[in-house]
């Protein structure tokens, strides 16, 4: 699991690398910025789930606030 982790964080910090590269080389773009925010919130949710676990799919969610109906 750490292992496989580490593999994405590793994926993550090279293509940053390679956009910034890009960037520098030609030119800023949506493209790029839309990878690099794709990126950001997928290290975001991975982080979260190995954080909170499976009570990020509970109504509460990971706030452990207890709710009245769905309101």
């Amino acid at each position: 699991m750490l292992l496989a982790l580490m593999q994405c964080l590793v994926v993550s910090a090279l293509m940053l690398h390679f956009r910034l590269r890009y960037e520098k080389e030609r030119v800023s773009n949506k493209s790029t910025y839309w990878l690099f925010f794709e990126l950001l919130w997928r290290d975001y949710f991975k982080f979260v789930g190995l954080k909170y676990g499976n009570s990020i799919f509970h109504l509460e969610g990971i706030s452990e606030k207890v709710r009245n109906g769905w309101r």
